[in-house]
């Protein structure tokens, strides 16, 4: 791993990041000597990979860089970026090959895996693999208002609400407890926190408990998908849904309902693509995580096999292709020397 000591962090948005799986392929007008990269993210963690000799064409390096990066301006990761550059080993002969450089917004929106020239100049020394990952985490607030709940009769007029958000391996996280008070009305619940990346929400639900204080058994439950929540807003975006809960109740005890709105503050935006990879090209053969996050689709991006979601689970689906933002083929971007990018992919 990387021994780089990044900046003290403050911020709006905080993003995990670990970059891997760089090698070098192609390589052309360089000598038999041990090669290395120096990476640069936004000026915020700088390290150098470990000197590498090549085999034939191509050199891989084993380091994994991993990493904390927070910005105060989210909204311009297009003008911030990673560079890499690769250079000769040693005092004599030593110096730049060539380098290549990747927005952070295509990292934190487009696929994990990219495949870029290194140049020098107008001329490319070689197509340099890699894999970044750069997860958003946030902070994230549930708070439920204004709840009442509808219980079948025979049941003791004290209920309290237990509730926890569960995530993918099934074990429940923070969970909370409303006072009962002989009432079947909260104004407002304590607040749940949790941190969490937008690919883990997809994958959570806030599960919810109806306990019979009289004798503290659990008499019915009911689960609400968090892959719901939209990707509202960056820092203190909130978010508020009028929700109708149906709860499953234990054995024969009948129908038990609860009208209340949900509030949820610092919901994560960002979410990379599944799959799928980039190149000078464009995007290809990747799926958007859900709807209503962050996209590179700008002028400068092309998309390529990258089926757009159909709801917001779409992140817990199978790969589909059915429909594809563009049906052309992705150029070589060996074949002319020239990187021009094609047109870009028509909005939804």
């Amino acid at each position: 791993r990387g021994t780089g000591t990044p900046r003290a962090m403050s911020g709006r948005a905080r993003f995990q990041v670990c970059i891997s799986g760089i090698r070098a392929e192609r390589l052309t007008g360089v000598s038999r000597k041990k090669l290395f990269l120096k990476v640069d993210f936004d000026s915020y963690f700088n390290d150098t990979t470990t000197p590498t000799a090549p085999i034939s064409d191509t050199i891989g390096w084993p380091n994994e860089f991993s990493f904390g990066y927070e910005t105060e301006h989210v909204h311009a990761l297009s003008s911030k970026t990673l560079t890499l550059k690769l250079y000769k080993s040693g005092w004599m002969g030593g110096g730049l090959i060539g380098e290549c450089t990747v927005d952070l917004l295509t990292i934190a929106t487009g696929p994990v895996e990219h495949r870029l020239m290194a140049r020098d100049g107008s001329v490319m020394r070689c197509e340099l693999h890699f894999k970044v990952t750069m997860e958003q985490q946030s902070d994230l607030e549930l708070v439920l208002q204004e709840a009442e709940l509808s219980a079948p009769s025979g049941f003791s007029p004290s209920m309290a609400l237990s509730y926890a958000i569960v995530g993918a391996s099934g074990e429940p996280l923070g969970r909370k407890h409303t006072e009962a008070a002989g009432m079947r009305e909260w104004h407002m619940t304590q607040m749940l926190k949790h941190r969490v990346t937008r690919s883990a929400l997809m994958a959570s639900q806030l599960h919810l408990e109806i306990v019979d204080m009289s004798n503290g058994r659990t008499v019915a439950q009911s689960m609400f998908p968090l892959s719901g929540l939209p990707a509202a807003a960056v820092g203190n975006g909130t978010f508020l849904d009028t929700l109708s809960l149906r709860f499953r109740g234990a054995g024969s005890s009948g129908s038990w309902e609860m009208g209340c709105t949900l509030c949820a503050k610092n919901v994560p935006v960002w979410a990379q693509m599944i799959g799928g990879f980039h190149d000078m090209a464009g995007i290809h053969n990747a799926r958007f995580a859900s709807s209503g996050i962050p996209s590179t689709r700008r002028p400068a991006i092309a998309l390529f096999d990258c089926p757009e979601p159909t709801s917001a689970a779409t992140v817990a689906s199978e790969p589909s292709h059915a429909r594809a933002a563009s049906s052309s083929p992705a150029p070589d971007p060996y074949a002319s020397g020239s990187f021009s990018a094609p047109a870009p992919a028509p909005a939804p």
